[in-house]
């Protein structure tokens, strides 16, 4: 209140805050139909509609069956635009309608989110006919189908609601099918052998009241000893009205190799193919939206010949920055290259490798020592002690991006027949999370991890062996290799913090950043190169430990333990539409319109599949991510 004083006349002029404004997307959530002993997460968000700052300060969740999940407290929106998401999970004991209320205080004053969700009993077992399909198949040839049949052994009805699958193996889409009791169905898988050496999948399959059930995949590529085109027949996805590129490869062949298409056969309207293998162009933004069948023809210089029909579908755009299909290094017409084929290459004076000096794997001492770790890993119970029938928990930590990546892994690992059933895995990705929030033990992010995740997971922070970290700051700015120090230092922070959140945690594992080009410069949380030059962050904070830094010691001869055992994780990162040389692109159909997030239907799978090739197959991941032979 402010007083004024006039020719004697006291005059009070009462001065009132401009009122907050905010908008609540979803004032009920409903869960839907969710199989007992099953779950469902599904969130909303407060979005600051004015001028003044808006502060959600805390929040209290009544009725059975729901748990809060993601979300902190107090967060202030400060600006407009600003917004705040929250999730809970939907987990019913019985069959009957639940409702739970979210009370948020806003400002002061309260706000309700009802929460409504039905829970269904069933006696139908889903009973695959096989745990496991393994694949031979020479370079640049699909395999035969080989077939899983699944039986309803239990009383009641249940509906087969999708199989998915993910590159190099394939599965056709089928409808929702119906299994009465004692009914079967069958889904065939196919293999296609593009790089050499060994891959490992998932054939994931999903029911509406029950678990999914997941077939164990592996396949395994020979070298081709004839001349033969090996790319995979579907090419990558592309988006009306944008730029697009794939590039087409062949094995065996003599000298020069000539491509073209067959007769009859035509691209994407805008598109052309040139002599070296490169489909090229702007998809026309007239062009139908529907897949395109066409063959190829190769020829060497020895004139072998071969053909291959290929597929490319074309979609509606999304809204990110589709024309950004690759990314080049600042100041120069040169892609950046990932840091896995990077080599003895340099990125403005370092080296790649995941760990330098153009090596991809670890010290031979520092993999045994993990190794060696991963081995002694065993059922634990809530306190830490070993327990023959305890678990032992997989977690985990970081961004946003980690979130909508991790919401396709869990099912994907946890249904897989060959996963240890002693292990639990936990997503604990956090919307706005920055790798600063995690090098801070007294950030929220922490307390919801700790609060909410760990516990709804159904263990403890004592049952926690191993971590991966997703990360970066949010928003970057400045130049390589200043712009990473802090990035650096902060996983490194990160790594000692795991240690006294998670008493008994032995191994971490840094993930990278997925490409981020298709953000442009609208979306400025992660963008291009810093999602890029995370991976060189990573690199840092593993040398350090290598050569032997205090205060990140795992090993108790060496003086006191400070920290996890070190390793790179998942590495995802590809430059666009320009394949790395496993074959990995990402386009723009990958993302959502931030170009930042994975799409549920298309990038999320892609990445998760990454991600259970790497725990699979790593030397310091298999012995607990796997279950014994």
């Amino acid at each position: 209140m402010h007083r004024i004083v006039r020719a004697g006349l006291v005059v009070l002029v009462f001065v009132l805050p401009a009122r907050a404004d905010y908008k609540v997307d979803h004032a009920t959530i409903k869960f839907g139909t969710v199989g007992v002993g099953l779950s469902a997460t599904a969130g909303f968000s407060f979005t600051n509609t004015g001028s003044t700052p808006v502060t959600v300060q805390s929040m209290t969740l009544t009725g059975p069956g729901f748990e809060a999940d993601t979300g902190i407290f107090p967060v202030v929106m400060s600006k407009q635009g600003d917004g705040a998401a929250y999730a809970f999970n939907f987990v019913p004991s019985a069959g009957q309608s639940y409702t739970g209320t979210a009370t948020f205080m806003v400002d002061g004053s309260p706000v309700n989110i009802t929460l409504e969700g039905t829970g269904v009993t069933t006696t139908a077992v889903a009973t695959p006919s096989v745990s496991s399909l393994s694949f031979n198949e020479r370079q640049g040839h699909k395999s035969q189908p080989l077939s899983v049949t699944i039986t309803n052994t239990g009383t009641s009805t249940a509906n087969m609601l999708r199989v998915t699958t993910q590159q190099p193996f394939s599965t056709m889409p089928v409808q929702t099918t119906t299994l009465a009791p004692g009914a079967s169905t069958s889904v065939s898988v196919s293999f296609f052998g593009g790089n050499l050496g060994t891959t490992t999948g998932d054939l994931l399959i999903t029911y509406d009241v029950l678990p999914p059930t997941g077939i164990s995949l592996e396949g395994t590529t020979t070298a081709t000893t004839r001349f033969d085109e090996t790319t995979y027949p579907a090419l990558p996805l592309g988006t009306a009205g944008f730029p697009y590129l794939a590039q087409l490869t062949t094995a065996a062949g003599t000298g020069n190799v000539s491509f073209s298409l067959a007769s009859g056969s035509s691209l994407p309207p805008g598109l052309t193919l040139s002599i070296d293998g490169a489909i090229s162009g702007t998809i026309s933004s007239t062009a139908p939206l529907r897949a395109y069948t066409f063959t190829v023809d190769a020829v060497d210089a020895a004139s072998h010949t071969t053909s291959e029909p290929l597929s490319l579908r074309v979609l509606p755009p999304t809204g990110s920055a589709c024309n950004d299909i690759s990314w080049d290094i600042a100041s120069t017409t040169n892609p950046l290259v990932p840091i896995l084929d990077l080599g003895t290459g340099n990125y403005f004076g370092t080296e790649g490798g995941f760990y330098g000096n153009g090596s991809n794997t670890p010290p031979p001492q520092h993999e045994s020592d993990g190794v060696a770790l991963a081995e002694a890993i065993q059922p634990l119970d809530a306190n830490g002690n070993p327990d023959h029938s305890g678990k032992y928990a997989f977690v985990a930590v970081g961004i946003s991006t980690l979130l909508y990546e991790m919401e396709a892994f869990v099912p994907m690992a946890t249904a897989d027949a060959a996963t240890n059933s002693h292990l639990v895995i936990v997503n604990g990705g956090e919307p706005t999370a920055s790798a600063t929030d995690f090098a801070n033990l007294s950030s929220p992010f922490w307390t919801t991890l700790l609060n909410n995740m760990i516990p709804n997971a159904g263990i403890t922070p004592n049952q926690v062996v191993a971590v991966m970290f997703e990360d970066i700051d949010v928003s970057p700015t400045g130049t390589y290799p200043s712009d990473m120090v802090q990035l650096q230092a902060e996983f490194e922070t990160v790594a000692q913090n795991m240690l006294k959140q998670f008493p008994n945690v032995k191994l971490m594992y840094y993930a990278s950043r997925a490409y981020s080009g298709y953000s442009g410069t609208f979306d400025k949380a992660s963008p291009e190169p810093y999602a890029y030059e995370q991976g060189f962050a990573i690199q840092g904070a593993l040398l350090d430990q290598i050569n032997g830094s205090p205060s990140l010691n795992y090993n108790p001869a060496n003086g006191p333990v400070t920290a996890p055992w070190l390793g790179y994780g998942p590495y995802t990162w590809a430059n666009g539409l320009i394949a790395r040389s496993d074959g990995l692109t990402y386009n723009c159909q990958d993302f959502l319109p931030d170009g930042r997030h994975p799409s549920k239907l298309y990038g999320a799978p892609k990445i998760a599949a990454q991600f259970l090739n790497f725990f699979k197959t790593d030397d310091t991941t298999a012995p607990w991510f796997l279950s014994p032979k």
